[in-house]
């Protein structure tokens, strides 16, 4: 059994999320890339060994390779179960699955390989997130509401992102980000219900998701919207805001939380060093001691999404 978190590792799928975050933070860290699995020309790629396949690279590459899984989220499932059936560990990119039964059966085999399965979630790995949960758990008795903004102007052109599928809707690519922060506060999942959905045309969407978890009001807006917002906010009985943002961010940077006190405001500002690559740093053991964690929450939001996902379709439908 490996000790810690390998030096090795293996791309799989080397879109601009690969090349622009995760292969320079993997690099950063003195960590190895051995491989990449990619269709394209090696010519284009970063330099690594590169196969067609996972099989292939499952085959040729040592044991101790971390598989990283950055293709689009309906090959996740299928590559996942190859890698970890096979005895590899794996860090896939989120979300990690889109449907309860595929989360369920990744889990269990990780339980009988001793294999790990990590959802690539940077934001967990920010100060920005543990002032937020430290904030939740002081006044968590105060909160009344949580809402929510992860909007962009727009989406790179030519990626899995203006399929119709949706698997590869803005519900599943920006909202299992807000649907995982609220199962880190333990929050429960199924009374969220998918209320509005503005469509832009190429499987571009604003959706707008409510409800009322345990007493807190939820509300949540994702998708392409006129402006990019990237705020969670929350608002207690008493009347006090506290605001994040930008919260759902890996790059190094200014973050900032403003508390809004009866009118006192207080606003600071943290200063952010690379969540990739803090996230790639995280010991193999670290990932051990919380598997069975991580693996609960990751089964919950995959159902969530699941849900939502028929609410979405039913909307689509509605709309044609």
């Amino acid at each position: 059994m490996i000790a810690e978190m390998s030096q090795r590792y293996c791309v799989v799928g080397v879109g601009g999320h690969a090349r622009n975050k995760l292969i320079p933070a993997l690099l950063a860290n003195d960590q190895q890339v051995v491989g990449l699995v990619s269709t394209q020309s090696p010519d284009v790629l970063p330099c690594a060994p590169v196969f067609d396949k996972i099989d292939s690279a499952l085959v040729a590459l040592p044991i101790d390779t971390v598989f990283v899984i950055a293709t689009p989220p309906a090959l996740h499932f299928e590559q996942a179960r190859s890698a970890v059936e096979a005895g590899r560990d794996v860090i896939v990119e989120k979300p990690a699955f889109v449907s309860a039964n595929d989360a369920h059966e990744i889990a269990t085999i990780c339980q009988v390989q001793g294999t790990i399965v990590v959802e690539g979630l940077m934001h967990r790995h920010t100060a920005l997130y543990r002032r937020f949960i430290k904030y939740w758990v002081t006044h968590r008795n105060r909160i009344d509401a949580l809402d929510a903004l992860f909007l962009i102007p727009e989406v790179p052109p030519g990626t899995f992102r203006q399929e119709n599928l949706i698997a590869s809707s803005s519900l599943n690519d920006m909202g299992c980000y807000v649907i995982s922060l609220l199962a880190d506060l333990l929050l429960p999942l199924a009374d969220l219900r998918l209320v509005h959905v503005s469509r832009l045309g190429q499987g571009l969407e604003e959706i707008s998701i409510c409800g009322l978890l345990d007493g807190v009001k939820i509300s949540i807006k994702i998708g392409v919207a006129a402006t990019y917002q990237n705020v969670i906010e929350l608002r207690t009985c008493d009347g006090e805001t506290a605001r994040f943002l930008p919260f759902f961010y890996g790059r190094p940077g200014e973050r900032w939380i403003t508390v809004d006190s009866y009118g006192t405001i207080k606003k600071e500002m943290l200063l952010e060093v690379n969540a990739f690559q803090a996230m790639f740093l995280v010991p193999r053991s670290q990932w051990l001691a919380n598997q069975a964690t991580r693996s609960a929450r990751m089964i919950a939001v995959a159902t969530c999404l699941e849900a939502l996902g028929h609410d979405l379709l039913a909307f689509r439908q509605h709309q044609q």
